[in-house]
């Protein structure tokens, strides 16, 4: 056999197999963005890029047969810092049960950190399902900021709750059907 004819069939073999290489992973990722107008940079050899008002962090690593792409994005808030241990943690727990999807989603003292990963054999299996795996990242943000909401809306009621006696200002006048009702106190005039 020639040595050319070898060389043809290494070449055709290679095209079945995956060698992944992380420029060229990064190249691709990054065109996509701009493809789609999403504003991208690759820092540290990571692609930090914004989208739906969130910042997130694409990491890529190359074993010998896949590659692995991990998607990240740290949650900071101020009204996520003035929380509770114990809120923080619940937090946590209600977007990790609530939402049916890849993400974990991890309360540290003052950050929430959302992270996904998947495994992939070429190019084109990694944006296929990176785009599934960023829709379910946002879904996850998304659930920590209505948690968020919700309890700030349940702290503005525990602190607009009233405690003590109620006290009428009108003079009251005593029917039949109050007979029942015992006034713990009466305004003055």
């Amino acid at each position: 056999m020639k040595m050319v004819n070898l060389q043809s069939v290494k070449n055709c073999c290679e095209r079945f197999w995956f060698t992944p290489n992380v420029v060229k992973l990064r190249i691709a990722l990054m065109d996509y963005f701009r493809q789609e107008g999403i504003k991208c940079k690759l820092e540290d050899g990571h692609v930090n890029f914004d989208y739906s008002d969130y910042e997130f962090d694409a990491e890529f690593k190359v074993f010998e047969d896949y590659a692995e792409c991990i998607i990240e994005s740290d949650y900071e808030d101020d009204d996520y810092e003035n929380l509770e241990v114990k809120d923080k943690a619940l937090l946590a727990d209600q977007v990790n049960i609530r939402e049916d999807n890849h993400c974990v989603v991890k309360a540290y003292n003052d950050v929430v950190e959302v992270k996904t990963f998947f495994y992939f054999t070429n190019t084109k299996m990694m944006l296929r399902i990176f785009c599934d795996r960023l829709y379910e990242l946002v879904g996850s943000l998304r659930q920590i900021d209505e948690v968020l909401a919700d309890k700030k809306n349940e702290y503005r009621a525990y602190k607009s709750r009233r405690v003590g006696f109620y006290i009428e200002t009108e003079d009251h006048e005593e029917s039949e059907e109050e007979d029942d009702f015992e006034v713990a106190a009466k305004a003055r005039k």
